[in-house]
């Protein structure tokens, strides 16, 4: 199971999603675009779909370097690495679908050049990929997904990195008001 990504963001934004979920819902809403981020900001009804339909979550303005993306249940050989590591916060009650039993991690490129062909053969196109895009192995189901920003990871991890907890849960949560705001800053630094 793989429960670590690393991604370099070109873009200041990481995006989560299961590619199966996104494309299922490109294609159910007729969404003939290439670039779904433009199109998810212009057209707010759509916009605020996907993310409450657990379909994405995207989290902005975030500085463009490397990031660890890692499942909160790790290896127990890898928690040497969290010895001097800080909470910088950490942000509950986001709903996320899994269908396939792959979360890709990716700056805001996979949106603003969506390419579905790539993602639903992700496992295997990933290998020629560009590092901005990584995945995790999580069951499939519904999930109230937990964001924490940490820094100070140790070796195998880059430093700055974000921990991701998936509750399975009956039914998505419904996203708190204040992610709809400003009041969510998931810059680590």
């Amino acid at each position: 199971m793989k429960s670590v990504a690393k991604i370099e963001i070109f873009q200041p934004g990481i995006v989560v999603f299961d590619p199966v979920a996104l494309s299922d819902f490109v294609l159910s809403n007729g969404i003939g675009v290439g670039n779904l981020f433009e199109l998810f900001l212009s057209d707010e009804t759509i916009g605020l779909t996907v993310v409450e339909k657990g379909v994405i979550f995207p989290f902005y303005q975030i500085p463009e370097m490397e990031y660890s993306i890692f499942l909160k249940e790790i290896d127990q050989g890898q928690k040497s690495s969290f010895n001097k590591v800080v909470k910088r916060f950490c942000y509950s009650g986001i709903p996320l679908v899994v269908v396939s039993g792959l979360v890709v991690v990716a700056d805001l490129n996979a949106l603003m050049d969506w390419d579905s062909d790539y993602f639903l053969d992700y496992r295997e196109a990933c290998v020629d990929g560009l590092g901005n895009n990584d995945y995790l192995e999580v069951a499939s189901g519904l999930y109230d997904l937990s964001i924490s920003g940490v820094m100070g990871l140790g070796e195998p991890f880059v430093s700055l990195g974000y921990e991701l907890e998936f509750k399975s849960v009956a039914q998505l949560p419904k996203l708190p008001n204040d992610a709809y705001t400003d009041d969510w800053d998931f810059s680590i630094t």
